[in-house]
């Protein structure tokens, strides 16, 4: 599970759709197979199956960063 660090409600709409796409992609590219997402309003659920070269700690550092950085780029405050 994936948290927003103050948990507001901003993964609605087209910002969820697009961080669920970036999730997925990115997934895609380090080779792990995404079981099952949900995204909801403050948070994401993911289970995924991935390769052991991978700790847990670095795909969670993947998939957040890039994600935040995507987000933060295509939806400005």
């Amino acid at each position: 599970m994936f948290s927003l660090k103050y948990r507001g409600k901003v993964l609605v709409g087209d910002v969820g759709m697009v961080a669920e796409a970036i999730i997925r992609k990115t997934c895609v590219e380090l080779d792990i197979e995404v079981i099952d997402m949900a995204v909801n309003p403050d948070h994401v659920h993911i289970f995924i199956k991935y390769p052991p070269k991978y700790s847990v700690s670095y795909i969670s550092k993947m998939i957040k960063g890039r994600s935040s950085r995507v987000l933060r780029k295509e939806f400005p405050i």
